[in-house]
């Protein structure tokens, strides 16, 4: 079974970019890792190649979706060649988590200011405090 959720960051001119992420959303899965390895330039890497099926502790290279290297994120469009995974823009907090929250994801994380924050059940903390 999955935990859904979404990884996003805040550009400079305030607007969210965001990816849906399938596989093991919660703290200890997906934000651990985001903690832990994505600072703002690796977030935006992450998040400019689309849907995610699982997040690795690194972006790796293309391969066979169904032959992920360890500890590398799986993409839908780059591992996969899916269609209409791109990431999303969103110009208010409220349209980011109202997105994410109507596809079920249970973990909303987003890097601002180079700081991670998780939403869940409508509750905002810094990644570090809820981990």
């Amino acid at each position: 079974m999955s935990t859904r959720s979404a990884i996003g960051y805040i550009d400079d001119k305030n607007v969210i970019h965001a990816v849906y992420c399938h596989f093991d959303g919660y703290p200890k899965g997906v934000g651990k890792i985001l903690y832990n390895y994505y600072n703002y330039n690796e977030t935006k890497e992450l998040v400019s190649l689309g849907d995610l099926s699982q997040l690795g502790k690194y972006i790796g290279e293309k391969h066979n979706f169904d032959n992920c290297p360890p500890d590398t994120c799986n993409f839908y469009g780059r591992d996969r060649e899916e269609d209409d995974v791109s990431s999303k823009k969103f110009y208010t907090l409220n349209e980011f988590i109202d997105y994410f929250e109507d596809l079920w994801c249970e973990y909303l994380y987003l890097l601002d200011n180079h700081v991670w924050f998780v939403c869940h059940n409508g509750n905002i903390n810094k990644l570090k405090e809820f981990m």
